[in-house]
């Protein structure tokens, strides 16, 4: 017994070892950082993260950022990308690897986007990186598994992450006066974006609160935002647009990728920006990929697709599928055409007529995972043309 005791006690002890060395290179390393940012928020995450890690290169500072994203990623000090592999699922210890390979780097500044969602990972982001800047690019409906099913709820949540003595900088809309409340009590001071681009200055894809909050965050690092702003609106415009051209015997048939927004408000305004792009006349057709992992989620886009009249079909797939239709099919059932498998599906958007359309519009909403990335690269099969 005696012998088992001493086995047990030393793996304990060899644990709490690694433990305290970890925590002291973790400590070392983000120390050496003048510049600490997190990105948080719903929406546009992952953009605002890149934008401000090319303004920092464009100002001569080194700097590593670290983006979640559709596919986790690194962007080093020259700007090169590389894909993160991860064995298994996605943990709140792939934040301290980077870390300590931007210290092992000589980085001068880290970047890196909230990659948890439920609130008490992200206080452990925030309090291993102690950034001095966090910012909130937006807090919309979703993940209400995770973060609560009010609005308050998930402003709470995202706003318990919000590091002492820093500074926030987030956007102004209705839950501005809650974020102040909240930072204060941190004794953090929240910023709104000076507004130093417009929607008329940017090319088609780009959107006018991610640059400015970016030009915001490096102005407050002392990055003069007049000279990088140009560059990062070049460095924004390098990035694949989702617009694509299919091949189909049904005319000027276009499909727009938004499976990553998985909102709503965020959907509905992503439809408007590129059919006002594009041609406000066209038809619109609507890819939910649902997860039965995101239950809250369906019934949200189930909601707003029943108030949506100018949408002519609805093409279900994912895990939640069944969920969906059962609601849908209440109030659309001639709308309403679903397919778990995504090249039945492909092939059912393909052989559907959209009379009266001289041109019409799929765009792909709800989720990435699964069925998401499966419909983008069949689609990329049939596509004659990427459009800018």
């Amino acid at each position: 017994m005696n012998h088992y005791l001493f086995i047990s006690l030393g793996f304990l002890l060899a644990a709490i070892i690694y433990f305290v060395v970890e925590y002291y290179i973790i400590q070392r390393a983000v120390s050496s950082f003048t510049h600490r940012v997190i990105v948080n928020g719903t929406r546009g995450k992952s953009s605002v993260t890149a934008y401000i890690a090319a303004g920092l290169r464009a100002g001569g500072i080194k700097t590593i950022a670290k983006i979640t994203g559709i596919v986790p990623t690194i962007i080093l000090s020259d700007g090169t990308e590389e894909t993160i592999k991860r064995k298994g699922s996605a943990r709140v210890q792939e934040q301290f690897k980077i870390i300590r390979t931007a210290w092992k780097k000589g980085a001068d500044a880290l970047v890196m986007e909230c990659m948890s969602l439920h609130p008490e990972y992200q206080r452990i982001e925030t309090k291993a990186l102690k950034p001095n800047l966090y910012i909130i690019t937006n807090i919309g409906d979703d993940h209400f598994e995770e973060m609560g099913d009010k609005m308050s709820e998930r402003v709470e949540s995202i706003c318990s992450a919000i590091p002492k003595n820093s500074k926030v900088i987030t956007i102004s809309d209705d839950n501005i006066e809650q974020v102040r409340e909240l930072a204060a009590k941190s004794n953090t001071e929240v910023i709104v974006p000076t507004e130093f681009v417009s929607e008329q200055q940017l090319p088609a894809g780009v959107f006018p609160q991610n640059i400015n909050i970016a030009l915001t965050a490096l102005e407050i690092m002392g990055v003069n935002p007049e000279v990088v702003k140009q560059q990062i609106i070049t460095y924004a415009s390098t990035y694949k647009y989702p617009v694509r051209k299919i091949d189909s015997s049904n005319g000027n048939l276009y499909f727009v990728n938004g499976f990553a927004v998985n909102d709503p408000p965020s959907a509905e305004a992503f439809i408007n920006y590129w059919r006002g792009k594009f041609n406000p006349d066209a038809g619109v057709s609507i890819i939910l990929n649902t997860r039965a992992d995101r239950p809250g989620r369906t019934k949200l886009f189930c909601s707003w697709l029943t108030e949506s009249t100018y949408v002519k079909n609805i093409f279900l797939t994912g895990s939640h599928t069944k969920t969906a239709l059962r609601i849908l099919s209440k109030t659309l059932p001639d709308k309403i055409v679903s397919a778990e498998d995504s090249k039945i599906l492909v092939q059912k958007i393909m052989n559907e007529k959209y009379t009266g359309d001289q041109e019409h519009i799929i765009f792909g909403i709800g989720n990435i995972a699964g069925s998401g990335f499966e419909i983008m690269d069949i689609i990329e099969s049939k596509s004659k043309e990427h459009l800018r």
